[in-house]
């Protein structure tokens, strides 16, 4: 684990963390992704060794060519807020080009999800 001299983990550790889990819930929504932005990120409280972390994402937006998804990092041990932002994914092709997610797609994910 990347820990720094007062044992706290890397904020930057913590935000490959947040990419990691939204491109997984991006791909199993709209399939290969890749991170377009992430929002301002604000640490509201530090991430100790022994601590155990949720990291929970909800989708916000979903566009012709990407999709948004809220995530919150959670202590599990105290419930406290470490952060949360928004990042935004773009759906591909196996090349890498940037290609529109399937209208069917995009409703049932509007649907299932309650965005408009």
């Amino acid at each position: 684990m990347d820990l720094g001299v007062n044992g706290n983990v890397f904020g930057g550790r913590i935000l490959a963390w947040l990419d990691e889990a939204g491109s997984i819930y991006a791909f199993k929504l709209i399939g290969p992704v890749v991170l377009l932005k992430i929002s301002e990120v604000l640490f509201k409280t530090p991430v100790r060794e022994r601590d155990i972390i949720d990291i929970l994402g909800a989708v916000k937006d979903v566009g012709m060519t990407s999709i948004s998804i809220e995530m919150d990092v959670i202590k599990v041990q105290t419930k406290e807020m470490i952060c949360t932002c928004e990042a935004k994914f773009v759906h591909i092709d196996e090349k890498g080009n940037k290609v529109p997610i399937p209208e069917e797609r995009r409703e049932m994910i509007k649907k299932q999800c309650g965005v408009s």
